[in-house]
């Protein structure tokens, strides 16, 4: 068991998020154990930064980076106003922590308010978390190009979503009733992914390679909240015989429900991305076809999935139908991938992000020498 702190650091997540996420409650009640105190949700305003910057240590910064703009003014540049915003918060003495879960989209310079928000990140943050060594080398090479100092780097594996599951006991009535809901006739086999919150999935992909299997017997479920409008309009425009579509957050028995229902259940994004949604479906125990990248293997091990190439629907298609036609190597292959998820848990990902951030306090405080400077009313960039 982990020594009681009496040095208790106190975090707020930014920005806006929702404690259904199963990543971020098993987080923050691990971190508990190790003198980590989650306050809520933080907010990017200079009347939230005042009140709170006695009672708050961390910034800890995740996904969705366009929500860290929500309370910008009508017309504001929103990414310069978010940057404007994260320097005024290291002013008045927060700590900022950012844990990056979509290394793909650092490679990318298509959107201008999110790179911008990156790059800020990655020159002005006092610590960086990675769920894969991929990620953290991606990360630190980056920064390395931007700042004068060293970007701490911390890399924190995802821990074993078994234990997750253990409350959530499997329901004959509600594995019929979702049956029911998928239109599953007797004999059908289920391929299933989970929704997009943001625009990474690939479910076009996804769509395409299934009906490329010619296959009447296999039938597609894409179960979960579709956040982002490109996808949304999408999945509206695909003929619903050849899938099926639940766009909102299921209760976890309903989903668990999915899950056993299905056959295979499919990552088809292209790009590197620190996904848990492969370790929900390997805990749930369904095979995995999901593309080739480093970041996939290292959550599931190199033997842990049936490989496909990134962007090819014929080779997802193949993929997908080489573990319904053979049960026993995509058994093997779940249970590589099981294998290799128990490695990591919760617990060490706790650990080493608390001292990580631990440290990370310190330094700031080394630095600075002095109390919190007064936060600023206002944005110079407004």
């Amino acid at each position: 068991m982990p020594e009681p702190h009496d040095d208790r650091l106190r975090v707020a997540r930014l920005p806006w998020t929702t404690d259904l996420n199963p990543y971020q409650r098993a987080l923050y009640s691990s971190l508990e154990r190790y003198g980590v105190d989650l306050i809520g949700t933080g907010e990017l305003s200079s009347a939230w930064l005042e009140r709170n910057r006695a009672t708050v240590d961390v910034l800890h910064v995740h996904w969705k980076l366009h929500r860290l703009a929500d309370r910008a003014p009508m017309g504001a540049d929103r990414a310069a106003w978010v940057c404007d915003q994260l320097e005024v918060a290291r002013e008045a003495g927060f700590t900022l922590a950012w844990t990056v879960h979509e290394p793909g989209l650092l490679e990318e310079d298509g959107d201008v308010e999110r790179s911008t928000v990156e790059r800020h990140l990655l020159e002005h943050a006092d610590v960086a978390f990675t769920h894969d060594r991929a990620t953290a080398q991606m990360v630190a090479d980056l920064a390395r190009r931007i700042r004068a100092d060293r970007l701490p780097v911390t890399v924190t594996p995802l821990g074993d979503y078994r234990p997750l599951l253990e409350e959530v006991e499997p329901s004959e009535v509600v594995t019929t009733a979702m049956r029911r809901r998928l239109r599953l006739e007797d004999g059908a086999r289920l391929v299933l992914a989970q929704g997009s919150l943001r625009v990474d999935k690939d479910l076009g992909l996804l769509v395409d390679a299934v009906g490329r299997l010619d296959r009447p017997d296999v039938a597609l479920a894409i179960v979960g909240a579709i956040g982002d409008e490109p996808t949304r309009r999408f999945i509206d425009g695909v003929d619903r015989s050849r899938i099926r579509v639940l766009p909102e957050v299921l209760p976890a028995p309903s989903l668990r429900a999915c899950y056993e229902l299905a056959e295979v259940t499919v990552l088809a994004r292209r790009r590197n991305w620190s996904s848990s949604s492969l370790l929900s479906a390997i805990a749930h125990g369904t095979p995995v076809v999901a593309a080739d990248l480093p970041t996939h293997h290292e959550i599931l091990g190199g033997n842990g999935a049936t490989w496909c190439t990134p962007g090819d629907p014929d080779a997802l298609a193949g993929a997908i139908a080489r573990v319904l036609d053979d049960p026993f190597r995509a058994r093997s292959t779940l249970l590589a991938a099981r294998a290799h998820a128990a490695r990591n848990s919760w617990d060490t990902m706790a650990e080493r992000t608390a001292a990580a951030m631990r440290s990370a306090v310190s330094r700031r405080r080394d630095a600075r020498g002095a109390a919190p400077a007064p936060v600023a009313s206002g944005s110079s960039r407004v």
